[in-house]
């Protein structure tokens, strides 16, 4: 046996499991709980009459008919693992399969491509295999109620709404009118002037959240953080009156926790 030269190291390796092993195995038989369990044990052996014959796959047999076992030049070196003559690659003249080794690397590599696991999908219609998987929410699949020309009507809707407030104002401006109905019409606007600067604000808070790449927080993390003050100066931003008297359930209820 030499380290240096590396000869004879697996011989003693080997002896070496199997003297431990036949150790162990005769200090486990000479313990109480071996009759409990050998009876247990069933060794099944093939008949002794019946024929095995070899089974070689097709592959190997097209190369050696070929005769031709030359490994190609840069082809990989075999390892212990590799099966003799089991492969199409390093011989000669055979044509070699394109492997999803290949297919990764021609993709982007590792963390940029993706198996197509629906090639092995069974389906009535091969080309089904690359629809998009529709998202269903309570029985219901999401693309049914989304409307692609959204955007569109509602800047028709807006459009609309300025049309009409300036035809109010030019209307107003020609009829005289008590004090208490430009006091109403003033305030309706300045409501609705509040209302799309809020909205402006929320579609702007929205495109920002749908850019960052970051966890979604879960709503009872986001309930935590909300308080009745917070609610409250909300609905009076939005016009709601919000006093002690208009609110009689939120009075009793912050009585009641007191």
């Amino acid at each position: 046996m030499s380290t240096l030269a590396e000869e004879g190291l697996n011989d003693v390796k080997t002896a070496c499991c199997d003297s431990l092993l036949a150790q162990r195995v005769e200090q486990k038989l000479q313990g109480s709980k071996v009759e409990q369990v050998i009876g247990r044990i069933r060794v099944a052996e093939p008949p002794v009459s019946s024929a095995r014959s070899v089974a070689i796959p097709e592959s190997v047999l097209r190369a050696k008919a070929m005769g031709k076992t030359k490994p190609k030049k840069g082809a990989p070196a075999t390892s212990s693992t590799d099966l003799p003559d089991a492969d199409d690659d390093g011989i000669e003249g055979a044509e070699r399969r394109v492997l999803q080794r290949d297919l990764e690397e021609e993709h982007g590599g590792a963390g940029v491509y993706s198996l197509p696991l629906q090639k092995h999908w069974d389906l009535k219609r091969p080309e089904w295999a690359n629809d998009i998987i529709p998202e269903i929410m309570d029985g219901k699949n999401i693309a049914d109620f989304v409307d692609p020309d959204i955007e569109a009507k509602l800047e028709e809707l807006e459009a609309e709404e300025e049309e009409r407030a300036a035809l109010a104002q030019m209307e107003a401006v020609d009829m005289e009118e008590d004090e208490e109905t430009v006091a109403a019409q003033a305030q309706v606007s300045k409501l609705a002037s509040a209302i799309r600067k809020k909205k402006g604000v929320l579609k702007a808070t929205s495109r920002r959240d749908k850019a960052n790449n970051h966890p979604t927080m879960p709503r009872k993390v986001r309930a935590r953080k909300q308080s009745i003050d917070g609610f409250v100066g909300h609905m009076s931003t939005v016009g709601v009156a919000t006093a002690a008297d208009a609110l009689p359930n939120l009075r009793a209820r912050s009585l009641s926790r007191v």
